[in-house]
């Protein structure tokens, strides 16, 4: 199951669905049969296959959203279940095992914790590597319109957003936990220590003034810059929708005298946020998903209901036409 895939693909072919709706009197005159399909095609409620003649499926296509209530219903139920077993975790550094017993072998519970910190290692190791890839990319594509100062700013900028990236951890990790713990010590003790932080980072923030202006200068200098050109990338790779219509003008004659492609680049920067939204992703899977079901006996009952849903609708479209056979006495 996909966003945007059908449902299932089992073909029906002309004549099945022909039979399905004809008696054993009379049938539907082919002619109006066919523009009976052919409009439920028009209608996408079914899709004709292009490479063999004569075959048909329903066409139940899933949003995005579909899929994703689908997948968390999914996700929730094998947690809750699992989690009946027992479990293992650490909220602190963001995971957790379900479905292990409590008393199970000391030996097994350190193999699992060690596949856990491994494999958010590598998570993190696909995301810089992937971000440190596309900024390569970006910085060859704007290559013969950037001079060397202009190209080491953009490329100290987007090193930087790596490094910020990293620093801001799992959002959404960070607000279960945050949720977690109002569970276990009540919203009272939370609202106050939430209370007290602004004081707390003020303090440090007056304590290490010199380091944190040093750790913002790379995003204060390509944000402030009076360059065109290396403020309108650096917008493009963070907040392309707060860039005036009068930069973005600036900014496309500009890149367009230096040979640099605007819509290259405006791509890049999309790729480039939609990468930093996912540079901590949760990861749910389970140990093992070998089904051992009767699946030719799932796969057939499946054809056979497929086949039902698709002559209902036909019987339909017939209807409308007023073409559909006499029932028989």
């Amino acid at each position: 199951m996909r966003t945007g895939g059908d449902v299932d693909s089992t073909w029906l072919k002309y004549m099945d669905l022909h039979r399905a709706v004809s008696t054993s009197s009379s049938s539907p005159p082919h002619k109006t049969f066919s523009s009976a399909l052919d409009s439920l095609v028009k209608e996408g409620v079914l899709e004709k296959e292009t490479t063999h003649r004569g075959r048909y499926r329903l066409r139940l296509r899933l949003t995005e959203q579909d899929v994703a209530a689908v997948v968390a219903v999914y996700d929730t139920h094998r947690i809750e279940t699992a989690s009946k077993i027992g479990s293992m975790g650490d909220l602190t550094q963001g995971w957790t095992i379900y479905g292990v017993h409590r008393e199970s072998p000391r030996s097994l519970q350190q193999r699992l914790r060690a596949v856990c910190r491994n494999a958010q290692e590598d998570l993190v190791d696909a995301a810089i590597g992937e971000a440190e890839a596309l900024m390569q990319r970006a910085l060859a594509a704007a290559k013969s319109g950037l001079d060397r100062e202009q190209a080491r700013t953009i490329r100290e900028y987007l090193n930087w957003a790596i490094a910020f990236r990293l620093s801001l951890g799992n959002p959404f990790a960070n607000l279960a936990h945050f949720k977690s713990l109002e569970k276990l010590v009540g919203p009272e003790l939370v609202t106050l220590v939430g209370q007290a932080i602004p004081g707390a980072l003020r303090r440090v923030a007056e304590q290490h003034a010199g380091g944190i202006a040093r750790w913002w200068k790379p995003a204060v200098t390509a944000w402030e810059s009076p360059d065109v050109v290396v403020r309108g990338l650096t917008m493009l790779f963070t907040a392309p929708d707060t860039i005036s219509s009068d930069e973005l003008t600036s900014l496309k004659r500009e890149l367009r005298k230096r040979g640099v492609s605007f819509a290259r680049m405006a791509a890049l920067g999309r790729q480039w946020i939609t990468l930093m939204v996912s540079f901590t992703p949760t990861v749910i899977l389970s140990g093992s998903m070998r089904l051992r079901l009767g699946t030719k006996d799932i796969d057939k009952a499946l054809e056979a209901e497929l086949r039902d849903q698709a002559r209902l609708h036909v019987g339909e479209a017939l209807d409308q036409q007023g073409a559909r056979p006499p029932l028989e006495p």
